[in-house]
């Protein structure tokens, strides 16, 4: 993979099958939370 697929990939979320099942094996949403949280808690 070249950084042509690296930021096409990246650019299209929710189009990209791959990513899509990124999303869907829970992982992302793992990292978004963690990022959430700590945002959250920095705020209090």
């Amino acid at each position: 993979m070249d950084s042509t697929e690296l930021i096409s990939l990246y650019s299209c979320t929710f189009c990209n099958v791959e990513l899509i099942t990124f999303f869907d094996n829970g992982v992302m949403w793992a990292y978004l939370l963690s990022i959430f949280d700590r945002n959250y808690f920095y705020e209090l």
